[in-house]
């Protein structure tokens, strides 16, 4: 049997052997030069931005490399391996220098760790300052007063022993009392179980010995044996502190791959694969966070959005109260969805795919921003360590939320965080099949795949219509050259007087004569082409290029029918969205985009964004919400309805709060049972043939609200108070000048109405808003509308003081602004005596496509049994008909009699 004084003399045998004591050391100083330049590696890889945190460890690690060193050139020395006697004595005074920083900088780096600003508190710049004084001095000790050396090192000791004491009680009083993010918390306990106290005692045996001199005979064991475990201890403390996220090295929380979760995961699978409806969804997600990740199941919850339910024969939404309600409050339930519906949290939860708690809290401690910090503040406000949401597409569907402390001794990591989003993505799937499988998910599908068609449908028929006129407009070109010469114009082609008057010479006044006088002036001051645009004979769009000759006050001419590229470039860099070119396009060349110019026909950056928005709109069939004046409500409606290929237009105009859902009735119909004769709804006579537009949506009551929404989502609608359901194609255009939102808030609008009708909607720009550029565009293209002829239009020309008349008072509508436009061109007329002469467009202020038509063709109206169909459907009077026309009333009723329209 092997005695203990055996042991223990064979145990001091190997602690004194020098080769033990050099290795243990080589190793020690080899490690730790790893873990700084790792660090220095990452800072310059990373480009961190600095840190005092770093910054001390590193002065840290670099003292106790170079103590390290010291002692393997002093064992090296006793082995007589190396024997420089000014090296060592250099080496080793550095050592006892650096020593000196050692412990302060460790504790102003654990410091740092909770709390950034650590270094700040005026003791810790007091300590820092010590520490470089005594440095200082024991720097000029070492090399003027070698006889005070010796009694310095004890000093340095003691110094160093009672700082490191004195400075752990600073961070264990500032570990309990001041709060930081969990992992932050964790590293420090770490860095303080498995350095500093370990660091402690060795220091003290060193210190003191000679109480150890049975086992230890010299005091380099002591040396051997603190450097040894030392070394392990700092093995442990990187591999567990790096994997905590140590200095926001890595990006989440790092561990071991868990063989269990497969196991877990695969009998999840054949769950849900056997999964019937879409509720047994809770209980499975409950079962899998806690067979995965030991979470209780009352700490998960599934909450599933926009779930449609069977319920009293009626396709209705489930309310909230049906899903969950004992486990997330209507509150917590309204601020998740407000989180949601934010776009910019859309895009943070999309870049994230998880929001966990702990990693976001050490996010924000290490790099204060803003999104962090609403993260936070939002799962603060929920009580949840994890939130989930769950996609489909772009979509979320559903969402997992894990309450608050599910797991308070286990942080989650970035496996765990792969396994959550794998799970997610599955039950995504899930949940699409099983409201695949409802019927009204699935009508509610072919709804929104028609709509799709019919929009790729309607921008295909734009793209033909805009080759088709570009293809004309190439094959009928036509040129005119003109010779500027003795300030007279004189034509080179015959051609050219079908695009410019022969006259032009004489009609100083004329349009397209001031315009090449502009174009003159340009060239022959800057003695370089230029081009203006202008219109022909026929109001064509033209292009004029003026190109100087080798005699000063010769010009050459050209005058040309423009490319479309001519037309576009000046515009496409006024586009917001560079992707919306072939709606320009469309709206200088196709006959919706003249509708549209015609309602609005200034240039501009905010008229041409919100000309390509109505267009883009009055293209697809989705229900739209217009927020703009009241007066220009149904000229946009009008336009909308004719580019939509409608027949009829019927206005619901709400004018108060609906009483006795009279409104319902009207739009639905309701159930024989209560006493009323079924009648034919609206949305039925409409189905097919019309566009409904209702004004003042807000007047509706909640209940017809409800009907309302479930149409537009569905493309069905039941009888009021029914359980028939009725389909129809109508479009819907809703308007307010109401905040629908805050409505909402207040429980005053329907939110599922709301949802729908926020997808589709358009604000018209505010005319008292607008640059003063594009308004006196507005102006001129108002004026050259309103004046059918070009004989008095330089007469009528609009001046600045005209402009600023207008500009003083900016009206608020596009109505009120053709009004006042026509006005001033009536005073103008008539202070000019050329009132009865001039010709004002009959349709200026007719808003209607098919009136407008009508107004323009006037009597010949009466031969085109379409348009005159169109006129009894809209006036249903022969007298109407005839003062709108101008003409006899037997003439008008002659012509229905003929066309049986009456």
């Amino acid at each position: 049997m092997i005695s203990i004084d055996t042991i223990t003399s064979s145990l001091s045998l190997v602690l004194s052997n020098l080769y033990f004591m050099l290795s243990v050391e080589l190793i020690s100083f080899s490690l730790k030069t790893f873990v700084l330049s790792a660090l220095i590696h990452y800072r310059i890889k990373h480009r961190a931005k600095f840190s005092f945190s770093i910054l001390f460890l590193s002065i840290a690690l670099a003292s106790t490399l170079i103590t390290n060193f010291s002692w393997c050139i002093r064992f090296l020395q006793l082995l007589g391996l190396f024997n420089v006697p000014i090296v060592i004595l250099i080496i080793k005074r550095l050592a006892w220098i650096f020593s000196i920083f050692y412990y302060p900088c460790l504790i102003l780096f654990i410091g740092s760790l909770i709390d950034p600003s650590y270094y700040r508190y005026l003791s810790k710049k007091i300590l820092i300052a010590l520490t470089c004084c005594s440095a200082t001095v024991f720097l000029y000790v070492s090399i003027f007063r070698i006889d005070l050396y010796y009694q310095l090192i004890q000093y340095v000791l003691q110094y160093s022993y009672f700082f490191m004491v004195i400075g752990l009680l600073d961070i264990l009083y500032l570990f309990y009392t001041k709060p930081m993010p969990r992992i932050v918390r964790r590293q420090v306990k770490i860095i303080i179980l498995a350095i500093i106290l370990p660091q402690l005692f060795f220091d003290l045996l060193q210190i003191y010995s000679f109480l150890f001199h049975e086992i230890l005979t010299t005091n380099y064991s002591m040396i051997s044996i603190s450097s040894f475990f030392s070394t392990l201890f700092i093995v442990y403390c990187t591999r567990k502190v790096i994997s905590l996220r140590f200095l926001n090295i890595k990006p989440y929380v790092q561990s071991e791959v868990s063989l269990n979760f497969m196991e877990t995961f695969k009998d999840i699978l054949e769950q849900l694969s056997h999964t019937s409806k879409i509720h047994e969804l809770a209980h499975i997600t409950k079962t899998f966070f806690n067979n995965a990740f030991l979470i209780k199941p009352i700490k998960t919850v599934l909450v599933i959005r926009h779930l449609m339910t069977a319920k009293k024969k009626e396709f209705i939404p489930i309310e909230f109260e049906d899903l969950n309600s004992y486990e997330i409050t209507p509150e917590v339930h309204e601020t998740i969805e407000s989180f949601i519906n934010n776009e910019h949290h859309r895009t943070l939860l999309q870049e994230l795919k998880v929001l966990m708690y702990d990693d976001i809290e050490f996010n924000q401690f290490h790099d204060e921003q803003e999104s962090y910090q609403s993260i936070i503040k939002f799962l603060n406000a929920i009580q949840a360590d994890l939130f989930i949401p769950i996609y489909q597409r772009t979509s979320i569907v559903a969402y997992i939320v894990v309450k608050r402390h599910a797991r308070k001794q286990k942080l989650y990591n970035s496996i765990e965080r792969d396994q959550i989003i794998i799970f997610a993505n599955y039950l995504s799937n899930v949940i699409n099949f099983l409201q695949n499988r409802n019927v009204t998910s699935l009508i509610k599908k072919e709804k929104e795949i028609n709509e799709e068609l019919y929009y790729k449908h309607q921008e295909i028929n734009q793209y033909k219509e805009s080759l088709r006129v570009i293809l004309k407009n190439s094959q009928q070109r036509r040129m005119c050259i003109l010779f500027y010469k003795n300030r007279k114009f004189v034509f080179a082609n015959v051609e050219g007087t079908s695009i410019i008057p022969e006259s032009i010479n004489t009609q100083e006044g004329h349009p397209i004569a001031k315009t090449l006088k502009k174009l003159i002036n340009q060239v022959q001051d800057s003695r370089t082409i230029q081009k203006l645009f202008s219109t022909d004979i026929a109001g064509d769009k033209i292009v004029l290029t003026g190109i100087p000759t080798t005699e000063h006050h010769n010009i050459v001419i050209i005058v040309h029918y423009p490319e479309i590229s001519d037309i576009l470039k000046d515009q496409i860099t006024l586009l917001k969205d560079p992707t919306t070119f072939d709606y320009l396009l469309y709206l200088e060349t196709t006959q919706s985009g003249k509708l549209i110019n015609q309602l609005m026909p200034g240039s501009g950056e905010t008229i041409l964004n919100f000309k390509i928005d109505l267009l883009k709109i009055a293209l697809n069939r989705k229900a739209i919400l217009l927020n703009m004046q009241d007066e220009d409500l149904q000229s946009v409606a009008e336009i909308i309805h004719h580019i939509s290929l409608k027949e009829v237009l019927h206005t619901l105009h709400l004018k108060s709060p609906e009483k006795n859902v009279e409104t319902a009735i009207k739009l639905f119909g309701i159930n024989p049972i209560f006493g009323s004769v079924q009648q034919e709804s609206l949305l039925q006579k409409l189905d097919g043939i019309g566009t409904l537009f209702i004004q003042n949506i807000h007047f509706l009551s909640l209940e017809s609200q409800h009907y309302l929404a479930e149409f537009i989502r569905y493309g069905f609608f039941h009888i009021f108070k029914g359980d028939q359901i009725i389909t129809a194609d109508v479009r819907i255009i809703c308007s307010t000048n109401q905040d629908l939102q805050l409505l909402v808030q207040e429980g005053r609008f329907s939110k599922e109405l709301y949802n729908e009708l926020a997808q589709t909607s358009l604000k018209m720009p505010s005319l008292l808003t607008i640059p003063e550029k594009e308004f006196d565009n507005l102006v001129e293209s108002f004026a050259q509308q309103a004046i059918k002829t070009d004989t008095f239009k330089a007469i009528l020309e609009f001046n600045e003081r005209d402009k600023r008349k207008i500009l003083e008072q900016r009206p608020a509508s596009l109505q009120e602004f053709k009004a006042k436009v026509q006005q001033i061109l009536i005073t103008k007329s008539k202070k000019s005596n050329i009132y009865q002469e001039t010709q004002f467009d009959p349709a200026y202020n007719i808003t209607d496509p098919t009136l407008m038509e009508a107004a323009r063709l006037g009597k010949h109206a009466l031969k085109e049994a379409k348009i005159m169909a169109y006129l009894w459907n809209k006036f249903k009077s022969q007298n109407k008909i005839a003062a709108f026309l101008g003409v006899n009333r037997s003439s008008v009723n002659r012509r229905c009699k003929e066309y049986e329209i009456m």
